[in-house]
């Protein structure tokens, strides 16, 4: 499967976490406004049946990705030095959400990072603030003067400094059967732009432009040496899916979006992820795992929750074989 990264310019905060399978309800919703419900249910079925035209990352600033969740460096050393230096890097390591794609290649690639350099220097970062909004009364057009504030908490992409003209971008990693299925991504994404993404999309949240897309193939380039994966989404593994490696989980406590949230209980059934990051063994890497999740609706029986993972190919350092 091809691989490709589609860069995007957040224009507002968003409330909604760019998961993938936020996303992927997006895009869902958006092939039934376009296409109708008989050619959605077709294209699910896809999904549903272990083909799927095409599977996503989560979104991740530009520049950094999710550090992989092996355990620290460990190697037998003799110099006291050397072992401070790999009790910190171990320290670092752990601290650390991200990476920047220069060491996140060196660990796909099997080799050691350096532990005088930075782990990640990517160009933004994820930051939250919280805004105070009026509530205004039906009868007088103005705000109430009793209980008449409210928070929301909301995300956005911060710019640590100007690196030649580098914008701060949010990047989604997304692989396609062929270039003409990368291309029905492309477009459903460009529309769910026009609309925007997450809650309250409406009054200008989640609002985003697609920058551009290419290809990846750096990231795949060492696949036949490879002894394990790393996941790059939040997913839920298939029964054949490898089991040995390193890994945390969530529980994700769902809604359901568009017209359906709105008739009935909007509330899915708790749902256990594991997280970005994840690390399985495995002899024969595929570019994707996961499955889609049925029965995840109390009210509504035919809703799938997408649960595929994109993968990316690693090779484990001799600590970690």
């Amino acid at each position: 499967m091809e691989l490709w990264e589609f860069e995007l310019s957040l224009e507002s905060p968003f409330l909604t976490p760019w998961q993938a399978d936020s996303l992927f309800g997006h895009l869902a919703w958006t092939y039934r406004e376009a296409y109708g419900e008989d050619k959605l249910l077709s294209w699910l079925n896809l999904f549903k049946n272990g083909n799927p035209p095409f599977v996503l990352s989560d979104g991740w600033h530009k520049g950094a990705f999710p550090r992989p969740l092996m355990p620290p460096p460990f190697k037998s050393l003799t110099n006291k030095r050397e072992k401070i230096n790999q009790a910190k890097l171990g320290k670092r390591l752990k601290k650390e959400r991200y990476l920047s794609e220069v060491n996140f290649k060196l660990l796909l690639h099997g080799k050691e990072l350096d532990p005088t350099e930075p782990l990640c220097t990517a160009v933004g970062s994820f930051d939250t603030r919280i805004m105070t909004h009026n509530i205004i009364d039906r009868l007088t057009g103005t705000s109430l003067q009793k209980n008449g504030l409210y928070e929301i908490q909301d995300t956005f992409l911060t710019q640590k400094e100007k690196r030649n003209g580098q914008e701060n971008l949010l990047s989604i990693f997304v692989r396609g059967q062929n270039k003409e299925k990368i291309e029905e991504f492309h477009h459903l994404l460009h529309i769910v732009s026009l609309t925007g993404y997450g809650k309250k999309r409406s009054i200008g949240y989640g609002q985003f432009t697609i920058k551009k897309k290419q290809r990846r193939e750096d990231l795949d380039i060492h696949a036949d040496e490879s002894d394990a994966v790393v996941w790059l989404s939040h997913g839920v593994p298939a029964p054949c899916d490898p089991i040995d490696g390193w890994y945390k989980l969530e529980t994700k406590y769902g809604k359901l979006g568009s017209s359906y949230g709105l008739e009935g209980s909007p509330f899915k059934h708790p749902l256990s992820r594991i997280l970005p990051g994840a690390v399985f063994k495995t002899k024969n890497p595929r570019p994707f795992y996961g499955q889609m999740i049925e029965n995840i609706s109390p009210a509504y029986s035919s809703v799938l929750q997408y649960g595929y993972v994109l993968t990316l190919p690693l090779k484990l350092p001799q600590w970690a074989e």
